[in-house]
């Protein structure tokens, strides 16, 4: 256990909390093939002294994990499931509820020469139970849906790695139909890199609303708000050297909403032009920055320590997924 100090309801209060958990995994392992699957257990109490908001959670976990090498092929599948569930021995809190999450992911990556092209659909659904009937209404379940590709070419010193994304995220509220929302997004993104710079190009169309009843009655999808992104970025490298380099660098933003009902355009942009300096590790940018929805342009100053090989880490497609590229 261990003893904490906590700021709830203008006062500070010592909050004892216990945890522990344990699991156990298993794995198998060939030339083409690898399974793997876990299981834990978590238990934990938060105890507030002088305040009667204790706090107890029990939770389950199981993830497995598959792969299949075939010759230039490689397919994989995970998925993972867990309960937890929050409980309020003393009953002032009406935050009793369980929340439950299914995640998965199933793709496959083709290797060829000189790239290769990764197909993935990733589905999560969680949901959230609340136990008392005063807050049984906010009882709903999140499902997001993800189907992405991507291919990456390099040659000579050239890489260019291209994605497409679309994407649907629903909140379904189990007695309330009419709260029910979806977002939808389509995204398209082309970046490269070489020895005399690197750019980034994506456009984004989205948009989202809520449900309403047709003459019917049956439950149908009206967007309210549609919208339009485009981002771009690149950077000629002037200098570089070991250790060292020195690139002017340019960035454009542009966000277009568009309310249905309305008609109404609201219409966001930003624009930067600057210098990016390293040095051992270090990264220095200074630009000058413009934004449509300010009277005055300002300069932006930006430090940033890299990583030791140099570069920044890789970041995946998706947050929460796992790159198999």
């Amino acid at each position: 256990g261990e003893e904490e100090w906590r700021y709830t309801r203008n006062l500070f209060r010592s909050v004892h909390r216990k945890h522990g958990q344990g699991g156990i995994g298993i794995g198998f392992t060939t030339a083409w093939a690898q399974l793997q699957g876990r299981w834990r257990e978590i238990r934990s109490f938060e105890d507030y002294r002088y305040h009667p908001a204790d706090e107890r959670l029990s939770g389950r976990e199981a993830e497995g994990e598959a792969k299949l090498l075939w010759g230039p092929f490689l397919l994989f599948l995970h998925g993972k499931a867990s309960l937890h569930r929050y409980d309020y021995p003393q009953g002032v809190r009406l935050d009793k509820r369980d929340r439950r999450i299914l995640d998965f992911q199933l793709g496959g990556v083709m290797r060829f020469f000189p790239g290769l092209t990764r197909i993935q659909f990733q589905g999560r659904q969680t949901d959230l139970v609340y136990i008392d009937p005063r807050r049984s209404a906010n009882t709903r379940s999140d499902r997001a849906y993800y189907l992405t590709g991507e291919s990456l070419w390099t040659s000579q010193g050239l890489s260019l790695r291209m994605q497409t994304q679309v994407a649907a995220l629903y909140s379904v509220y189990r007695f309330h139909p009419e709260n029910n929302l979806l977002s939808r997004h389509l995204q398209l993104q082309i970046s490269g890199q070489s020895d005399f710079g690197v750019f980034s190009l994506q456009v984004r169309l989205t948009d989202r609303g809520a449900y309403q009843r047709d003459r019917e009655g049956t439950w149908r999808y009206s967007p309210s708000v549609e919208g339009r992104d485009l981002i771009g970025e690149g950077e000629i490298r002037l200098v570089s050297r070991k250790g060292f380099a020195l690139s002017p660098y340019g960035r454009y933003f542009i966000r277009k909403e568009r309310v249905l009902n309305t008609g109404k355009e609201r219409v966001r942009a930003e624009a930067e032009l600057g210098l990016r300096w390293l040095k051992s590790g270090l990264e220095v940018r200074i630009g000058r920055v413009h934004r449509s929805w300010e009277s005055r342009d300002f300069w932006r100053i930006e430090l940033r320590s890299l990583s030791p090989g140099g570069g920044e880490e890789d970041e995946g497609v998706q947050g929460g997924t796992r790159s198999y590229l």
